[in-house]
């Protein structure tokens, strides 16, 4: 079986892709991490609501302490 990226190989990707609580987390970290590269570049970041384009300062935004010690993606 191939490797599914949760470092030991336990469960298919078929089961992790029905894994919500899992989906949520990584959405949430990919998002805070979003952020802390935002305010690191000093940009602001750019949002829909309702259909309009919005920016948003990320200062505005809080980081739960759980994903306090996230570092920024890195390209």
């Amino acid at each position: 079986m191939p490797e599914n990226g949760n470092g030991n190989g336990s469960r298919p990707l078929s089961e992790l892709v029905r894994d919500h609580d899992l989906i949520n987390e990584a959405l949430d970290k990919a998002f805070y991490r979003a952020v802390k590269l935002h305010r690191e570049a000093h940009v602001p970041m750019v949002f829909c609501e309702g259909q309009k384009v919005i920016e948003k300062d990320p200062w505005d935004i809080t980081i739960p302490e759980k994903y306090a010690d996230l570092e920024p993606f890195r390209y």
